[in-house]
């Protein structure tokens, strides 16, 4: 009888934990009919597992992202986002939207990763419906609207202190973006061409360019890796312009357990945060704008 845990216990103990989210919020919203209170518990879920293994010098929120250039011109506001991970090395919060909930308004200097939450990881819940947007589309839309950066190679230390581009060294500051669920559809790696994983990418077109990440806890994990064999997954920061990546996918089978693939997706999210970092706001287009 083991004197202590493995460490493959204590990665299946959070895995087991989700394991029962999956089951509450499908009986919250099978039975129960409420997609918003099954959809919230996800992704409260899924912020408190990255906050639980995130260094504390990041903090996992959720909100609107603010963007401001000057002090003329009224800032921009994205669309809500599910997950935001911000720097509080640097200013980090402009101010707090919910007390309840924790709803916050982040400037977009501070943000190193933001991530869109599924239940259910399938085509719909992707691409969306002709009168629903899908998640890749609204991360799209997300990055677009306050003009998150993917290829800025300038460098930075810790506390938003800029060293250029040309000095080795420092973090860059391009935040993860990706779409995390608990669950997802078989048909995301099977035969069926249209609802393959690759296929979803391909009908995305250019709207998928800016994610890094797809993944379920519950055993599927699709991102960018290397165009060589065996094509390892790969952290890309800063992104080339008008190159395209490859992506790798893996999912359950009887080789990689959803335990394995778990732990690459929380270990992606890390290895590409711990080499991120927020830069400096300038405070006066924010808090001296002549629009408020």
């Amino acid at each position: 009888m083991k004197d202590h845990p493995t460490f493959k216990d204590l990665v299946s103990l959070n895995i087991k934990y989700l394991e029962y989210v999956r089951e509450k919020t499908y009986i919250i919203h099978q039975y129960i009919k409420n997609v918003n209170d099954s959809g919230g518990e996800v992704e409260n879920e899924i912020r408190n597992l990255l906050g639980s293994f995130l260094p504390s010098r990041y903090k996992v929120t959720h909100g609107y992202i603010l963007s401001a250039k000057n002090q003329t011109d009224e800032p921009l506001v994205s669309p809500q986002v599910d997950v935001i991970i911000v720097d509080t090395l640097v200013p980090h919060s402009i101010f707090v939207f919910d007390d309840k909930t924790g709803m916050e308004v982040v400037p977009v200097e501070s943000v190193i990763g933001l991530f869109e939450v599924k239940r259910t990881l399938d085509k719909t819940s992707l691409l969306g419906t002709s009168n629903k947007k899908g998640a890749i589309r609204h991360l799209y839309d997300i990055v677009n609207s306050v003009g998150v950066e993917k290829n800025n190679s300038d460098r930075y230390l810790p506390g938003g202190l800029q060293i250029g581009g040309a000095i080795s060294g420092g973090n860059a500051t391009n935040p993860i973006v990706g779409i995390l669920g608990i669950d997802h559809a078989e048909t995301l790696y099977s035969q069926d061409k249209a609802g393959h994983i690759e296929h979803i990418q391909a009908e995305a077109e250019n709207t998928i360019n800016p994610l890094d990440i797809i993944g379920s806890m519950n055993g599927f994990m699709y991102a960018l890796a290397d165009n060589i064999p065996p094509y390892n997954f790969k952290i890309v920061n800063p992104r080339q312009e008008d190159r395209e990546y490859q992506y790798k996918l893996i999912f359950e089978n009887q080789v990689q357990s959803k335990t394995y693939i778990a732990a690459r997706i929380l270990g992606y999210v890390l290895a590409y945060v711990q080499n991120c970092c927020g830069r400096k706001a300038d405070v006066e287009s924010y808090f001296f704008n002549r629009n408020l």
